[in-house]
């Protein structure tokens, strides 16, 4: 059977609009802003109608670059399509018995975790306030402390609960961190998603490996960036590879930015002063560690700009990468058929860019929710059209 094989995340999960719960926004708001409850047409269903063929939607929420390549492989081999298009998600996304992870779930906990240790009132107003993300937000930061400065958590909630204490939504936010928040050395049984169990531990090894990595000199904080890179390009190529041995055309668009090591540090007035010692460590051949005074940060803190200068390496070591240099040639050549390329804010676009280079009616769900809403569902099946 001839058929179009369509791949991506939740850009093109075909069940999103299901499957997103109350996540970011509740049903009440969803029905405020217009966002359907239900499942929509997604870019593989328009461009099939276009080509008058059938396709499969091999899209999953939350799946990252390397199940694409992967996912897609496999159905290949169970019945070869006619053309293959993949719309690329954004890195640091990963997989670990079953349950799918983001880089940005630790991350967003050790930048939390660091605001909240440093008495910043304001943490769960300046970003995404009042929504489910930033609900996610705070519990990551306060697992993380539960996690690393157990004895300063109780007064870390006293300290927010009195700070916000005419606000009813953030004291609930308290309320439900509270509940959610597990000692990883005392596990329960689990009784549903595993999720809720796993991404603790996972969160406390991850921030124990980083914290490790602190002490590398320079080259070795080079190597680690140049690593993450790879990884995160390799299913891409290895993808245009596998179409072209079993000669698939193959078109793509990259829909997210990559780059796996930036954290904001626009509201941490603490770690401000910290930009520009990193921006000018240049090529010393010394220890992360011997840039900073650890005596006054926190575990957190560190990590945080840490993170920074490792996304500092990466952005100045990028075009040397040995994986980006060949897709950047195959590119060039018109020999990889793709779009928004490169998706690295340094060198090529940004989230917004991206957009506006997939189509310029490119419209988000809402403020809070920058998924592709339906109507541009469509202009997206153009564009791979």
């Amino acid at each position: 059977m001839s058929y179009l094989l369509a791949n991506g995340c939740s850009y093109t999960d075909a069940n999103f609009g299901s499957s997103t719960g109350e996540y970011v926004h509740t049903n009440e708001e969803k029905d405020k802003l217009g966002i359907p409850r239900s499942n929509w047409k997604m870019w593989p269903e328009y461009v099939a109608e276009k080509f008058k063929l059938p396709h499969v939607n091999l899209g999953d929420s939350g799946g990252s670059n390397f199940r694409m390549c992967t996912t897609s492989m496999e159905q290949i081999l169970k019945e070869k399509p006619k053309i293959l298009m993949h719309l690329w998600s954004s890195s640091g996304r990963f997989k670990y018995y079953e349950q799918k992870y983001h880089d940005s779930q630790f991350t967003s906990a050790v930048f939390y975790a660091a605001e909240l240790l440093n008495r910043n009132g304001y943490v769960f107003l300046e970003e995404g306030a009042k929504t489910g993300l930033n609900r996610k937000n705070a519990q990551f930061g306060f697992q993380a402390i539960k996690l690393f400065y157990p004895e300063k958590l109780e007064e870390t909630f006293k300290f927010y609960e009195s700070f916000h204490d005419d606000d009813e939504w953030i004291l609930q936010l308290l309320l439900d961190c509270r509940k959610k928040i597990i000692d990883v050395n005392e596990l329960p049984e689990p009784t549903g998603p595993m999720a809720r169990i796993m991404q603790p531990t996972l969160m406390k090894t991850w921030i124990q490996y980083i914290n490790s990595r602190t002490e590398a000199d320079r080259n070795t904080c080079i190597k680690t960036a140049d690593n993450i890179i790879t990884a995160e390009l390799q299913p891409i190529l290895q993808t245009y590879y596998m179409a072209n041995a079993e000669n698939i055309p193959f078109v793509s668009i990259f829909g997210q930015e990559i780059s796996p090591f930036q954290i904001s540090l626009n509201f941490s007035k603490k770690l401000k002063p910290y930009k520009n010692i990193i921006k000018a460590a240049g090529r010393h051949q010394r220890k992360f560690s011997n840039l900073i005074d650890k005596d006054n940060l926190n575990k957190f803190d560190i990590i945080v700009l840490f993170n920074q200068y490792l996304h500092q390496i990466a952005r100045e070591n990028l075009i040397n990468n040995f994986v980006f240099k060949k897709l950047d040639d195959l590119i060039a050549e018109k020999k990889f058929i793709t779009k928004c390329w490169p998706p690295f804010p340094p060198y090529g676009l940004n989230n917004h860019d991206i957009e506006k280079c997939i189509t310029k009616n490119w419209k988000e769900l809402s403020h809070a929710d920058k998924h592709p809403d339906p109507n541009t569902q469509k202009y997206i099946g153009d564009a791979f059209y």
